[in-house]
């Protein structure tokens, strides 16, 4: 074994120490801020590992990090991301012996070996050197670009509080500071204050300039406010993702663009694999039905992504190419293009230069329309067929896991088409009838909460059942728990008290637990991403789910009487109309069942997708073609073929990559319509007076007034407290258990025929949507009232903390 102080390694030496500690030597010795070390090559045998151990005696070190430095890594060909150990906060000798071996075994692990084997199996077999430095005390901690992913022009520069890997990994936000060619900085955070951003810049800068490659390099601040080097890496392609890496190159120029309704089913970023799965076949089954009504002759005229597509990360879809509709078949507007799609009529105009071919192929084209939607049943039993018997293999690698996969991507395709099936006929019925409701109402809220209060206690609700059926669970948990409980009268129970209910109670208990997984253990939140983790795989989630509802009073679905409140809705109309009002009601009332129907069955079959794509990624980390399995999620799938097929290394760390911009994406929004491509939102907080009243649409009837919780993410639900009104960006079935705790519910997007809002209506929440910024204007603890019937919140007092 040789040691070598970081700083004085000989010059001979340096292609033998690794890329990551030759070009820590290379930037210590030219002066930049390297935390002190030594370098240990090639240390092999136990009286190597006693001579390291005493050099860390004698270093004066306190604390230090002990990181792999193999010569495969950190390559301008191979990165070797993630391959190879470190290991933080070593203390004592016997501390820094055991992390020595660590990282030396590291280079023989089964993932490294795969990796290698697969990445370039030609290649000399590397040697490992071992890195020791001081550790920083970091305040904060960040990697920087010498060019910025997203604009060239400028520099950017990530940071989160403490240590970087959480960054690194991707699994934590961090603030961003662009720097432009004139050294301005532009940013939102306060977390490194100018100087010290351009002290990292300037830093960054000087290193892509001395090894002549775009940079991507790690620091961090300590609490002494000194900076510090931590890392370089060359980008090993100049084609590194961006933010807006998927967006379409379609000029949006006279395009309406809504992200209403499909933020219902896909909210916020997506992966690059739901992309190209889940958003795909939504994208697929809208085109499909729009070619087989003959609004389109073929897929040239309307090709992949042009009905639904991605613009930084977030899903939308273009109302422009279904506007064909009304140009191109009989009894179709624009304005029930609107209902059917958004659940209310936009401010937004047809584009003139849609053709409008001859009426006698325009009533053709809407007799094929007809005759496709009203085949409503077909489409279920097609559906639940596909769902219900797909199985995927898994193969004995990863080429064949992937090519069973690929080879029923076309099932996935063609149930999206059966639900845009079911969703046409509802969406048809529902505007329908609120087209010919609108001249005998003066009030469009008024009729909006009529038209809602006709949507309640619908039979076969696949989203109600939810709730249900962990009401039967929680009821029988709480039984057993006061049978052994040494009070009387109520008994509040935990997660881990739940879990063990489930796990050692009754027989009756674990059928009912059995029972419930059997129908619903797919459905998750956002549980068209393929990320997302569903209720079966993620216990901890599901038994805390559970335990709320376990302490929430019963609520039983509501008893509204959905004749009554259709005859109240009838009264308002000529009696020459009546019957054709009731068929639509009639009609609307089973759009609704038959599109949750689809819908359910859709997330059954992607939970199978998901199955698929969560093995295929054990045999590719397995295998060394991917850093970790969570990387799967940030590839197309046309991607991963060609890692697998290809051997294409980079796209590695590209999914890496990928995954440390994805929080940036999740960060944005979007206004739910715009003229043209639309930009995302800085929004600026207004002040809202008490007694301000802000104005949606009812979807829900019932007033409520309490304490406002404002919910973004799993972690803001589960703090609910009975008798919060939630407020949250979208509905979602994924939310259903929560609304056993809450007493009403307010949204920034939604309608009458969403998810959420069908399962509010079962269980008389009142709701009210379409609530600009509601997440940004209401705060947590306001007290608020909502009138479900006025689609009004009015604020009555802010919260004290305000």
């Amino acid at each position: 074994m040789e040691l070598y102080n970081l700083y004085d390694i000989p010059e001979d030496k340096l292609p033998f120490c690794g890329g990551k500690a030759a070009r820590l030597s290379v930037l210590g010795k030219a002066g930049f801020p390297v935390p002190p070390g030594f370098v240990l090559l090639w240390p092999k045998t136990e009286a190597d590992l006693d001579e390291a151990a005493e050099a860390f005696r004698s270093s004066g070190l306190s604390n230090v990090a002990v990181r792999s430095s193999a010569t495969t890594e950190d390559g301008s060909v191979l990165s070797s991301a993630g391959q190879y150990e470190t290991v933080l906060n070593i203390h004592t000798a016997d501390e820094f012996r055991k992390a020595v071996q660590t990282c030396l075994d590291s280079l023989h692990s089964e993932t490294a070996e795969s990796y290698q084997a697969f990445m370039n199996p030609d290649a000399q077999e590397g040697a490992m050197s071992v890195l020791v430095q001081e550790m920083v005390d970091a305040r904060c901690a960040g990697v920087a670009f010498s060019k910025d992913p997203l604009d060239p022009t400028q520099a950017l520069i990530e940071a989160v509080p403490g240590l970087g890997e959480s960054l690194v990994s991707g699994k934590k936000q961090a603030a961003q500071f662009h720097v432009d060619e004139k050294l301005s900085v532009k940013t939102d955070s306060k977390l490194l204050s100018e100087e010290e951003a351009l002290s990292v810049h300037e830093m960054t800068q000087k290193i892509a300039a001395l090894f002549e490659f775009t940079a991507d390099v790690e620091w961090a601040i300590g609490r002494d406010g000194k900076l510090y080097l931590l890392q370089v890496r060359p980008v090993t392609t100049e084609d590194m993702p961006t933010i807006d890496e998927f967006d379409p190159k379609t000029d949006f120029t006279d395009h309406v663009v809504t992200n209403s309704n499909i933020s219902e089913m896909m909210p916020g970023a997506i992966t690059p694999l739901a992309l190209t799965t889940s958003a795909n076949g939504l994208d697929y089954g809208l085109r499909k039905l729009l070619i087989h009504s003959g609004v389109y002759k073929s897929e040239k005229e309307i090709p992949p992504y042009s009905c639904y597509f991605t613009l930084s990360g977030h899903l939308f879809g273009d109302l422009t190419p279904v506007y064909a509709i009304g140009r191109t078949m009989v009894m179709a507007s624009k304005e029930s293009i609107d209902l059917s799609i958004c659940g209310r009529v936009l401010d937004s105009k047809v584009p003139e230069n849609i053709p409008s071919p001859n009426l006698l192929k325009r009533v053709f084209n809407f007799s094929r329309y007809i005759s496709s939607v009203m085949g409503k049943g077909k489409a279920c039993k097609e559906a639940d067929r596909i769902a219900s018997k797909l199985v995927i293999a898994r193969g004995s690698d990863p080429r064949s896991s992937y090519q069973a996969i690929d080879s029923h991507l076309q099932e996935y395709l063609d149930i999206m088409y059966y639900h845009y099936l079911t969703s046409a006929f509802s969406g048809m019925m529902s505007s329908a009838l609120n087209l010919q409701l609108a001249p005998y109402f003066q009030d469009e809220t008024e009729q909006h909460a009529a038209v809602a209060a006709c949507l309640v206690d619908i039979p076969g609700i696949e989203s109600a059942d939810i709730l249900k059926r962990l009401y039967e669970l929680a009821n029988e948990i709480r039984k057993e728990a006061r049978k052994h409980s040494a009070v009387s009268g109520s008994v509040r129970l935990n997660a881990e008290s739940v879990r063990s209910a489930v796990e050692n109670g009754s027989d009756k208990i674990r059928s009912l637990y059995d029972s419930f997984m059997e129908k619903h253990g797919h459905r998750s939140i956002n549980e068209c991403e393929m990320r997302q983790k569903s209720l079966r795989d993620d216990p901890d989630t599901f038994f805390t789910q559970l335990a709320i509802v376990c302490n929430s009073p019963s609520r039983k679905e509501t008893a509204a009487n959905w004749e009554e409140n259709r005859d109240a809705l009838l009264s308002k109309v000529p009696s020459s109309k009546r019957s054709t009002l009731k068929m639509l009601v009639k009609f609307a009332r089973e759009g609704v069942r038959v599109r949750e129907y689809t819908k359910s069955r859709i997330v059954k079959l992607t939970y199978t997708f998901k199955k698929a794509y969560e093995a295929l990624a054990e045999q590719m980390v397995d295998r060394g073609m991917l850093s970790d399995a969570d990387c799967i999620y940030f590839l197309t799938h046309e991607e991963i073929g060609r890692l697998i097929k290809e051997k294409e290394e980079g796209l590695n760390l590209k999914a890496i990559r990928r995954r440390r911009l994805y929080p940036q994406q999740q960060s944005l929004k979007f206004p739910d319509l715009t003229y043209g491509k639309p930009q995302p939102i800085v929004y600026q907080n207004e002040a809202l007076n008490e007694a301000a009243v802000l104005k949606g649409t009812p979807v829900s009837r019932g007033i409520i007034e309490g304490p406002a919780h404002i919910v973004k993410s799993v972690a803001d639900a589960n703090a609910l407290t009975p008798g919060d009104i939630m407020v949250s960006e979208y509905t979602d079935t994924g939310w259903t258990p929560y609304y056993s705790q809450i007493g009403g519910l307010i949204t920034e997007i939604g309608a009458a025929i969403s998810h959420g809002a069908v399962v509010a209506r079962e269980y008389g929440l009142p709701l009210v949507s379409n609530i600009p910024h509601a997440t940004d204007r209401i705060h947590n603890g306001d007290i608020i009232r909502i009138d479900g019937s006025a689609g009004t919140v009015t604020l009555i007092r802010r919260s004290e903390k305000d």
